[in-house]
């Protein structure tokens, strides 16, 4: 409070010192004027007092220049024994000053508001990062401000001066639509938007999007275009990338309704009843499940090997049974779920028939990879003899139908009677970029 009220008085002290000096100049000029002016417009140089004092220093100056103007014009005419102004002049001079200080102070206050509006519009365009530009259609003179010359990696002093050298910053093949759009706008009146492309000097291409205005003279006809600029460079590659995604997921969605209709079918035939088949079928849709929910947690739709085989182990609740070495293979989601499956069948059954339904045995996974394809050998230790079983199941249908027919990938199984051996070759093309060839070691208990 006080502080505010500090400054208010020092704010009128200054405004009253200004009045001063302007009468203090005025005054001398209407001295200096005395000898040709005499008793005639005796108010000639303090009403512009009034007025520049009032435009500088607000109403509180423009009173006081007033008040000094009066007395001041008092004691001189008194000095110079000219004859005192008659008092109609003095109110017509009175009004005329308050007139002027009603019509400075409105004019201040216009000022300043357009000046905070300026301030905000500055603000605005360089946190959004929008260039302006303005095009003199009558004399084609183009000119950028500096937010626009940043968008296209040029300093102010290389801006484009003429329209033509604007459109040569424009990709060739993006041109007949800008141009046909801005034409389209100063035929018939309208804010014209358009996306066109530039190259960058430093970042490549780059995707812009304009908006533009056009301004008429007197005479009807376009004077002016005024624009605006943004670099959406990002929002493109954002959409290019949704637009990946969609596509992406209705492959996906149609490969797993037609996994789920097979693995249907495939636990109906083997079901030995109603109650077997809830129980296979269930095991398998969770075990897909849960290979969708780690694609879904990644953002690339990739997954690795070691991924899966842990949580595949782990849901069996025997990770410290589990041997991975080799390579850690990086699978698209095309790969992840159909060898997700397969390893879900592998697991469950050797809980059922192999090295996982004995205190001892164990499962060893070997993971090559080279130019021409990466291999995942899976192999069954210290389990009960094989036997050869006598039809094929659910897993061996996975491996011979989509893993090799769909997949383009090759399978071989071994019913070896110390434990079953089976190899899934993946062409090297089939893999991701991302696929890590450095050899490692997993214990999925260490994990």
């Amino acid at each position: 409070m006080i502080f505010t009220t500090r400054l208010a008085m020092g704010k009128a002290a200054r405004s009253i010192g200004l009045a001063i000096l302007i009468v203090s100049v005025a005054l001398l000029v209407r001295m200096a004027a005395g000898y040709w002016l005499g008793a005639s417009v005796p108010f000639l140089t303090f009403f512009p007092a009034v007025l520049v004092s009032a435009m500088l220093g607000g109403w509180i100056a423009g009173a006081s220049a007033v008040v000094l103007t009066l007395v001041a014009g008092a004691v001189y005419f008194r000095t110079m024994m000219i004859e005192t102004p008659p008092s109609v002049a003095v109110v017509f001079y009175l009004a005329g000053c308050a007139i002027s200080i009603l019509a400075a102070e409105k004019l201040r206050n216009a000022h300043e508001r357009c000046r905070k509006a300026e301030h905000k519009l500055a603000t605005a365009l360089a946190v959004s990062g929008v260039g302006t530009w303005r095009w003199n259609v009558a004399c084609d003179r183009v000119e950028w401000d500096e937010r626009l010359c940043r968008i296209f990696g040029k300093m102010p002093d290389e801006a484009p001066k003429h329209a033509a050298d604007f459109l040569k910053l424009v990709l060739e093949e993006d041109r007949p639509r800008m141009m046909l759009s801005i034409e389209a706008s100063l035929k018939n009146p309208h804010a014209a938007e358009y996306v066109y492309r530039i190259k960058h000097p430093q970042l490549g291409i780059r995707w812009v999007a304009d908006r533009n205005d056009v301004l008429f003279g007197a005479n009807g006809k376009p004077a002016e275009i005024v624009g605006a600029s943004i670099d959406v460079t990002e929002r493109k590659q954002a959409d290019e990338h949704r637009e990946l995604l969609i596509r992406e997921l209705h492959h996906r969605v149609r490969n797993t309704l037609a996994m789920v209709q097979g693995m249907a079918n495939a636990t109906a035939n083997t079901a030995q009843d109603l109650a077997h088949f809830k129980e296979t079928f269930a095991r398998r849709i969770a075990s897909l499940a849960m290979t969708h929910a780690l694609l879904t947690d990644e953002k690339t739709q990739s997954t690795t090997l070691s991924r899966l085989v842990r949580q595949e182990m782990e849901a069996l609740g025997m990770p410290e049974r589990l041997e991975l070495t080799g390579a850690d293979l990086m699978l698209p989601s095309d790969l992840a779920v159909p060898i997700g499956m397969a390893l879900h069948e592998l697991a469950t059954n050797a809980v059922k028939h192999g090295a996982l339904s004995t205190a001892q045995g164990r499962i060893q996974i070997n993971c090559s990879l080279d130019d021409e394809s990466g291999d995942i050998s899976w192999s069954e230790i210290d389990g009960p003899t094989v036997i050869p079983p006598e039809r094929r199941g659910f897993g061996a249908q996975l491996l011979d139908r989509v893993i090799q027919v769909q997949l383009g990938a090759k399978t071989s199984r071994d019913f070896a009677p110390d434990g079953l051996r089976v190899v899934i070759s993946i062409p090297r093309e089939k893999l991701t970029a991302n696929a890590n060839d450095r050899p490692s070691t997993f214990h999925a208990q260490a994990s």
